[in-house]
């Protein structure tokens, strides 16, 4: 009866922890059902966002092109009024009281009426300037309304300017005398008026504002592509900071022209520094600054030069360099890989430093040599210095199998390419490669237009056959037969 019982309490036992076990497994199913739901929803949830997203960032780009749109509706409304209005304007003086005014020099107040007439009327003039014709300038105090006028145009031209996108607008100031009235009379026409290129050249002006007057329009223009200031004398060291100032501000400058610079302070160092670290310049021009006279040129150059990326041409022609420059300049050579053009013409260099930056572009003493030269870089030094005759493609390989083929044609006439060979212990294994090299290498030396050969190449087949007749032939022969 005990067992009995005992058995049935045991049985009830069971039943209850398999009911509990049951009820469990329900609630497990019920919570993985609602994990499920909460999965399903946040996967929508999460959908609809990338959605959202996606329909915001179309949002956002039909935003901008009608944005896009919409200045290019402004500028096209702006310059549709100019013309307009001005259809029909004449320039308030005519051309027989100009002359009549002022003589022999109403000729250049001529061509100022008729740019300012041009302007005036939204005609497209890329060249603008006050005095476009040639030669020296004077300056009268009836040339005063003048300038004014012309300002006043250019400050409406600036609509012009804006709606003929893709067309390059160069502003022009040089050869004139001009008292600080007029220069602020420019400045803030030119400070309104973004054009694509200034240039500033040998002005004579009454008064020290000179540089400020050409850093401010510099600064004010954010469309500046190309500088060019020459024949400018930096009396003062303000001068050179307010312009090194001026040059680190401008993001979207790729060419700067100082040719025939002066400084009586050596500042044309600093300038000279800011220039070489600039990312953006692409071309600089330095003719004519003397800077070996003046022992201008920065001892840390090769750092400058072979560390510049975005510099493809640079000039610095007519400078006098000593030796200790050469030095600074063929170091900065070997290092770099992205100046494609460097002219250094006309500095009187000696026999010493031609060879040593001959042999930068071009190191004819061994194939190796020559193989390690610098490839990018077309080196102009003098009229007949041979460096103009390599580095002459845009691609560097065409450029060192030009050289490289060079060299086995030049040892070819004297019969030296095997002696050659064995001197730099070129083995018979690589004979394959020698001929192999020859044929890609002689692929570039006749011209396909016009079968234009270089006098001091030899035909392919005459290396050819040097190499097979007085090159381990022997041991090529042995080696046939093992």
């Amino acid at each position: 009866m005990a067992d009995s019982s005992l058995q049935h309490c045991h049985g009830n036992h069971i039943d209850n922890k398999c009911s509990q076990c049951q009820r469990l497994q329900e609630t497990i199913s019920e919570l993985q059902r609602e994990c499920e739901i909460l999965r399903q929803a946040n996967s929508t949830i999460l959908q609809r966002q990338l959605d959202g997203e996606a329909e915001i960032s179309r949002l956002k780009e039909e935003n901008k092109s009608l944005q896009i749109l919409f200045e290019e509706a402004d500028k096209r409304g702006k310059y549709h009024d100019i013309v307009k209005k001005n259809r029909h304007w004449e320039y308030p003086v005519d051309e027989t009281t100009l002359r009549s005014l002022l003589g022999f020099d109403s000729e250049d107040l001529v061509d100022m009426a008729d740019i300012t007439t041009k302007m005036r009327r939204g005609e497209v003039v890329n060249h603008i300037g006050p005095n476009p014709r040639p030669g020296y300038t004077g300056y009268s105090e009836g040339y005063l309304p003048h300038y004014k006028e012309f300002a006043k145009a250019l400050i409406e031209y600036r609509h012009t300017i804006d709606y003929m996108d893709g067309e390059i607008f160069r502003f022009t100031l040089g050869d004139v005398e001009l008292p600080e009235q007029v220069l602020d009379v420019l400045q803030d026409a030119l400070q309104q008026t973004h054009c694509h290129e200034l240039c500033f050249y040998h002005i004579f002006f009454s008064g020290d504002e000179y540089i400020n007057f050409i850093a401010k329009c510099v600064q004010a223009d954010s469309r500046l592509m190309s500088l060019t200031l020459n024949e400018v004398n930096f009396e003062r060291d303000r001068d050179v900071e307010t312009l090194c100032n001026v040059m680190n501000s401008i993001e979207t400058l790729q060419y700067l022209n100082m040719s025939e610079c002066e400084s009586e302070q050596g500042g044309l160092q600093d300038i000279v520094f800011n220039m070489l670290k600039s990312k953006s310049l692409v071309k600089i021009d330095l003719k004519n600054i003397n800077f070996g006279m003046y022992d201008l040129l920065p001892t840390d150059m090769t750092e400058f030069l072979s560390s510049n990326p975005s510099l493809k041409n640079l000039d610095m022609g007519g400078n006098r360099f000593n030796t200790q420059d050469i030095d600074y300049i063929s170091n900065a050579l070997r290092q770099n890989k992205t100046l494609r053009e460097l002219n250094l013409r006309s500095n009187h260099g000696s026999d010493d430093w031609y060879y040593t930056l001959e042999s930068v572009v071009f190191d004819c003493e061994s194939l190796n040599g020559a193989y390690d030269s610098n490839h990018h870089c077309l080196l102009k030094i003098s009229e007949i210095s041979r460096t103009a005759m390599f580095n002459i493609y845009d691609d560097p390989v065409l450029n060192r199998r030009k050289k490289l083929y060079n060299i086995l044609s030049t040892r070819n006439r004297q019969r030296e390419n095997a002696a050659c060979f064995e001197y730099d212990e070129i083995g018979i294994k690589h004979i394959p490669q020698i001929l192999s090299m020859l044929k890609l290498f002689s692929e570039h030396h006749v011209d396909e237009e016009d079968g234009w050969q270089e006098v001091n190449e030899v035909c392919p087949l005459s290396i050819a056959f040097e190499i097979m007749r007085d090159w381990k032939m022997p041991e090529l022969y042995n080696f046939n037969h093992i």
